[in-house]
């Protein structure tokens, strides 16, 4: 892990922009790896970004293919789009503003809603994010962007350990439901000592994980608490049997597909955002039926089912479910990173 100062990488020998982008960037965080797999996309394709990132200096490594094109403000741009809150807006240049942005419960505050109808239009990367924009009282118009998996950084890459290997990632914050995922696998497998559950979170973000979780001191549950590049991420994918992910709502849930894609078979929570690519042959974790409040944030999350969790995670362990083959076959097909730059292009066309 290391820092790196963007702040004087320049390029000249590009074409004009198509369009100014202002986002985060940074590889272990949602937003921030949309941030770097945008650009990268849509230069494959022949888009011009125009790449300014809103911290300059930030934790981990960029992409060399980033580098290349990050770019001051240029007044040849007469669109903007922006990665990042709707407070923001004034961080784009262009006259033409569209907020690319994500919403992870079944509401949108009204403060958002307010920021979001100030841009011309609004980009989200689901059908669901659509629809509770539009419902929340969005007026500019919303388009959906499918988003996808870099194959030349994901790909089927699968090592079995001797142990059965569930595995889930990211910021270990009750939305994700890594309460469930434990407690689920301790009931799963009370006294099994061939069987783990491996959780990997970022650095500092340890202690959301800890707190009130005592499934968390059983000696065949490890939390991974580093921050790795992306060639080390692929070979822990490719690592796991299943990929388990019951999750209470999601924007889209792209771990879900990186991981399917290096040899994983995911477990994935039949509502929100996973929807978009919920189908054989990923595992299909159904709700309760109920629903929860989010707390501070506006809306509700589903409750996953816990009961169901168990059963499928034993169910996966007795028969040795392994559909690594099929479940990167079926990601590399169908959601391709050059789906965005496709997307963007007709949207900005």
């Amino acid at each position: 892990c290391f820092r790196v100062d963007l702040s004087d990488i320049r390029d000249e020998l590009l074409p004009p922009p198509n369009f100014e982008f202002k986002t985060f960037l940074e590889v272990n965080d949602s937003p921030g790896h949309l941030g770097c797999i945008i650009p990268i996309a849509c230069r494959k394709a022949g888009l011009v970004p125009h790449l300014r990132a809103i911290k300059s200096i930030f934790s981990g490594t960029i992409p060399q293919e980033l580098q290349r094109i990050l770019h001051e403000p240029s007044a040849l741009c007469q669109v903007g789009v922006l990665n990042a809150p709707p407070k923001d807006i004034d961080c784009l240049s262009a006259p033409y503003k569209i907020c690319l942005t994500y919403w992870e419960s079944d509401k949108c505050s009204p403060e958002w809603v307010d920021g979001l109808n100030k841009f011309d239009e609004v980009w989200v990367i689901s059908e669901f994010n659509r629809q509770v924009l539009v419902d929340s009282g969005v007026t500019k118009p919303v388009h959906k962007i499918r988003v996808g998996v870099d194959r030349n950084e994901y790909f089927f890459c699968p090592y079995r350990r001797p142990e059965y290997v569930f595995g889930m990632a990211g910021r270990l914050a009750y939305r994700k439901g890594v309460d469930i995922a434990a407690r689920a696998f301790r009931r799963a497998f009370p006294s099994e000592s061939d069987v783990r559950l491996e959780i990997k979170t970022r650095v500092n973000n340890i202690a959301v994980a800890v707190h009130n979780m005592t499934e968390l001191g059983d000696t065949r549950i490890k939390v991974i608490n580093e921050e790795w590049e992306v060639p080390q991420l692929r070979q822990w994918y490719g690592s796991l049997n299943v990929y388990v992910g019951p999750t209470r709502c999601e924007g889209l849930g792209l771990c879900f597909l990186e991981a399917a894609a290096c040899g994983a078979t995911p477990i994935v929570t039949d509502w929100s955002g996973c929807q978009e690519f919920l189908r054989e042959p990923f595992i299909s974790l159904p709700t309760s039926g109920k629903m929860a409040a989010v707390g501070v944030v506006c809306g509700q999350w589903a409750v996953p089912d816990e009961d169901a969790l168990v059963e499928l995670m034993r169910m996966c362990y007795n028969e040795r479910v392994d559909r690594g083959q099929q479940c990167s076959d079926y990601v590399l097909r169908e959601w391709p990173v050059e789906n965005v730059a496709e997307d963007i292009g007709r949207l900005i066309g």
